[in-house]
């Protein structure tokens, strides 16, 4: 396929039989399936989100954990446990993500390795007085991968309750794909070697082939960001650039901030393209309290802000904004279904945890696939998981944007104003 050989251009690429590939759709599936292979994995379990939750289905995921290890021990095996998390979120409250894991590490250590990833943008005086939550907006691990033996989950959900129940995401497990799970296994060990490793007292330390601490010194991170920076890749703005005309584009995003550079090329762009968004009442910060119960409006307004350009450069023919809406649910999905000219069904998609804007480009650190595919069946799934998705929409036009709910806050529209790049 001619997608194929421009993305080996910029990103490796790996044989996978689509009869290994399935799209899983609602949470519950997500969770128990994740605990079915924690549970029967033998080599290794490698996993990366940023954070783990502290209730009782993380609890079930953590004593699956638990088990497989002290049943390989017992069989004089070696199960390799490598967990990856964002160091602030899961040092949130005195119980949390590293409480959590604390007997795993107590119990099996060296066998069992927990990593927390800080970001050196957050140091000095911004670390001093920025409290928690807040401190999350810097710049963290936004890396989501479920990795058992050869089988790997893509996803862009976290490891808590909410994700297991009624927050609706986006699942695809591949099975059987060795070259795929080493390389992803690389890239959690990797960003591994520079981040903090959780002791079973509860303290952290940098690892010891990692020469540069990412909050002390005095260079700013400079060190940290030039020895960390090295090991990255991105195709998202090539596969926009490379839609012609007929072409039809599904893009999803939980938090819907497009990039500039992403924006632009949408908008110039012939092809059809259908974005997804979150309606405010199933964004994840819908009446919450203080500063961050303006979250939603200040989405409201990038929303806003998006559609008044597409009618600016009159592409409301090919491009159009739907809103999520699903009583008592929130909505993260993320991701891109490509649909090649006059195809009934998609091709390629893209699946992870970028969310395909400045955070998600220029912050965070990220990872996605992008599976492309000839098999009928493969195709078949993606395009029904793309259309359950767009069945519960709200289509955005002006009068979006005028009825009453909808009224942004003066504080919220200046704030979003100076703070866009960190949504």
């Amino acid at each position: 396929m001619e997608t194929v050989q421009w993305m080996a251009e910029y990103a490796p690429v790996f044989p996978a039989n689509g009869k290994e590939i399935t799209v899983l759709n609602e949470p519950e599936q997500f969770f128990l399936t994740l605990k079915d292979n924690v549970s029967k994995a033998k080599r290794r379990i490698i996993l990366a989100s940023l954070y783990l939750g502290t209730g009782e289905k993380e609890q079930q995921l953590v004593d699956c954990i638990y088990n497989a290890v002290k049943r390989s021990s017992s069989l004089d095996k070696s199960l390799n446990v490598e967990i990856l998390l964002e160091h602030t979120r899961g040092s949130r409250g005195e119980h949390n993500s590293r409480t959590m894991l604390l007997p795993l590490i107590q119990s099996f250590s060296p066998a069992v390795k927990v990593s927390l990833y800080h970001s050196p943008s957050l140091r000095g005086l911004l670390k001093l007085l920025l409290p928690e939550r807040f401190n999350e907006t810097v710049a963290l691990t936004h890396l989501k991968v479920y990795l058992t033996d050869d089988t790997l989950i893509m996803s862009g959900a976290n490891l808590s309750a909410d994700y297991f129940t009624n927050r609706q995401d986006r699942y695809i497990e591949i099975k059987n794909c060795p070259q795929l799970a080493n390389f992803f296994h690389g890239l959690v060990s990797t960003v591994q070697a520079f981040s903090l490793e959780l002791q079973p007292d509860n303290t952290t330390k940098m690892g010891e082939n990692f020469p540069v601490h990412p909050t002390e010194g005095f260079d700013g991170g400079k060190k940290f960001k030039a020895e960390a920076g090295r090991r990255d890749e991105i195709v998202t703005s090539k596969l926009l650039s490379c839609a012609s005309q007929a072409t039809k584009l599904f893009l999803a995003s939980g938090y819907f901030n497009l990039t500039r550079k992403y924006r632009n090329i949408i908008l110039k762009s012939p092809a059809k393209c259908e974005i997804l968004t979150a309606h405010p009442t199933v964004n994840g910060f819908y009446q919450a309290k203080g500063v961050a119960g303006g979250i939603p409006h200040a989405y409201t307004l990038l929303a806003r802000d998006f559609y008044e350009q597409i009618l600016e450069h009159k592409q409301s023919d090919n491009i159009s904004v739907q809103e999520y809406v699903r009583a008592k649910w929130t909505f993260h999905v993320k991701g891109l279904w490509f649909y090649p000219p006059k195809e009934p069904l998609p091709s390629l998609t893209l699946i992870g945890s970028p969310n395909f804007g400045h955070r998600s480009v220029y912050r965070d650190l990220e990872a996605q696939v992008a599976i492309v595919t000839a098999d009928q069946e493969l195709s078949e799934a993606l395009h029904e998981e793309k259309t359950r998705l767009y069945n519960r929409i709200q289509q955005v036009s002006c009068q979006t944007f005028e009825r009453p709910e909808r009224k942004i806050p003066v504080w919220v529209y200046c704030v979003t104003r100076l703070i866009k790049n960190l949504l």
